[in-house]
């Protein structure tokens, strides 16, 4: 039987690999563009040099070729200085060469930089394709899980078996909170849901024999209804998370209440109220998850009476793990 849990995982890893995919498609795109353009950046330099280097070369060729057409047609005492400029026209002539070699690489470079960056952009894009493909497929999975889940979720015949019919308004619950973290639902089916894991299980809540006696009424739903000094609320995303993660949130609040309320800082004695500010749960009290609807109540009562009326825990029936 697939569970809510099952199907929230398989969810989340494909957001998660979806989030790869798009992040290998951007990082193909960043390295057509930034990698081609340092690269060629500094290529482009080197062919600019190059080419300013042959320029060079090109007029100096010109100029001594000027030179020894004025020493060839002048006295013969410029036969030395005419050896000397016709060397100078071949190391000239040598230098062209190599700075027009030197031109063509710098090309050639170029372009099987261009080759070489094109194709593994396209190994990139293909490696992308498959791994989209992949996600696909585990989508289609998921999707497969959602049907045959919701088929459990809303199969009638679940409810003659008292065990699986428990399970199934359990699942029911968390199916809900798993739609309204993907903003498919409302609060409101949430808090329905859990009304209705409420009525399938009720029957078998602990309840305190001597609650009466101390001042604590029970509730329809069988869960006690403490008088609270201070109540919170504990948002639908954060009920799987640990106590003291919840507590921490209450903390926080009460700190944030006693701040802007006299009335609330005056319930508690200056020791307490050190406590508080520091994010400390005060002395004497505890801070209580109502099991009763809507779930997310957080109620800091008196510790003793908390541990005197024994109950089920509203933290239990919030955060269900199977």
């Amino acid at each position: 039987m697939v569970s809510v849990k099952d199907v929230s995982v398989l969810h989340d890893t494909c957001i998660r690999a979806d989030s790869i995919v798009q992040d290998i498609l951007d990082g193909s795109k960043v390295l057509k563009c930034t990698m081609q353009n340092i690269m060629i950046a500094e290529l482009t330099a080197e062919v600019t040099c190059s080419t300013a280097l042959v320029a060079d070369a090109t007029a100096r060729v010109a100029g001594l070729e000027a030179e020894v057409v004025a020493l060839t047609a002048g006295l013969p005492e410029t036969a030395g200085a005419l050896a000397v400029a016709q060397t100078q026209l071949q190391t000239a002539l040598a230098n062209l060469t190599l700075m027009e070699q030197r031109l063509s690489l710098a090309r050639e470079l170029n372009n099987e930089f261009i080759v070489f960056c094109k194709e593994n952009v396209d190994k990139l894009d293909v490696y992308a394709e498959c791994f989209s493909s992949v996600v696909n497929s585990l989508n289609v999975r998921v999707g497969h899980a959602v049907n045959t889940l919701e088929s459990y979720l809303f199969d009638d015949s679940v409810r003659q078996d008292y065990i699986d019919f428990v399970r199934q308004k359990s699942q029911y619950f968390e199916y809900q909170k798993m739609l309204y973290a993907m903003n498919k639902t409302s609060i409101k089916d949430v808090e329905n849901a859990y009304v209705e894991k409420l009525n399938a299980k009720k029957d078998a809540f602990i309840i305190s024999k001597n609650a009466n006696e101390l001042g604590v009424k029970i509730s329809r739903y069988n869960m006690p209804e403490f008088e609270a000094s201070f109540e919170t609320k504990i948002v639908i995303s954060d009920f799987n998370k640990e106590r003291y993660v919840h507590e921490r949130i209450a903390n926080k609040s009460l700190k944030e209440a006693i701040a802007a309320n006299d009335s609330l800082k005056n319930k508690f004695d200056q020791r307490q109220i050190k406590q508080i500010e520091n994010g400390i749960t005060p002395d004497g009290y505890t801070w209580h998850h109502d099991g009763n609807p809507p779930p997310g109540r957080l109620q800091l009562v008196d510790t003793s009476l908390h541990n005197a009326v024994r109950h089920t825990g509203g933290y239990s029936l919030w955060c269900e793990r199977e």
